[in-house]
C-alpha cells in the first residue's frame, strides 16, 4: 500500500551547528575539531524543547548521536541548549567516547 503523505503530520524543527576543538573542550589529547549539530523542537507535551545533539569530525562522514537535553521554551533557546550541553556530564562523556571511536577507526 502506498503511504498517503498528505495525511502525515509535519513537525517543524530548528537546527544549528558549532565547532568544538576536542582537546580544549574535553581535556583529551586530540587534534580533532568536532562539528556538533543540534536539532530541536517542541516536545510531545509542548512544555519543553527537546534538543538532540549529534557530532562528527569537521568535514567527516561518520556522524553519531551523542545526547538529548531539554530546556524550557522561550528566548535564546539555542544559547540555552548549548549551556545545557556544556554543563551535562553525560553529553561530555559520550562526546569523549565518540572521539575515541573515531580514533580507533583511523
Amino acid at each position: 500500500m502506498t503511504p498517503h503523505f498528505f495525511e502525515a503530520e509535519i513537525n517543524s524543527v530548528g537546527y544549528f551547528t558549532f565547532l568544538l576543538p576536542a582537546s580544549a573542550a574535553l581535556g583529551i589529547n586530540s587534534d580533532k575539531i568536532l562539528e556538533v549539530s543540534v536539532d530541536y523542537g517542541a516536545a510531545l507535551d509542548r512544555d519543553q524543547i527537546t534538543a538532540n545533539a549529534w557530532a562528527r569530525e569537521q568535514n567527516g562522514v561518520i556522524k553519531g548521536f551523542i545526547y538529548t537535553v531539554h530546556v524550557a521554551p522561550g528566548e535564546n533557546e539555542q544559547e540555552r541548549i548549548v549551556e545545557e550541553l556544556n554543563s551535562c556530564d553525560a553529553f561530555l562523556s559520550n562526546l569523549t567516547q565518540f572521539v575515541a571511536m573515531l580514533d580507533r577507526q583511523q
